[in-house]
């Protein structure tokens, strides 16, 4: 960082800064601005985050009957589906965005 004379005022000022503290002046060897690359955002679909939502809570659901329950076959029946739901809307998500 070095020192330069304000072209108006005569003080002296950042070689960085945009312009004289004092005076107001733009400092004419100011420091190129930062390019930066573009961020990209990926958007989930809600259709998907819907089904992830309902395959999730299908196979909570099937957990929870299947411990309370006296049937373990409609537990396991639905804590499979939630599984597979859940997988399919995530493998949806990722395939449009992959």
């Amino acid at each position: 960082m070095a020192l330069v004379n304000c072209e108006e005022c005569g003080s002296q000022v950042s070689d960085r800064a945009a312009a004289c503290p004092k005076c107001g002046c733009p400092i004419g060897s100011k420091a190129e601005p930062e390019e930066h690359e573009p961020v990209e955002i990926e958007q989930t679909g809600k259709n998907y985050k819907l089904g992830m939502l309902v395959g999730g809570a299908v196979f909570l659901g099937g957990i929870l009957f299947l411990a309370k329950s006296d049937n373990p076959a409609v537990g396991i029946a639905l804590t499979g589906i939630g599984a597979v739901a859940y997988i399919v809307a995530k493998l949806g998500a990722w395939w449009d965005n992959g």
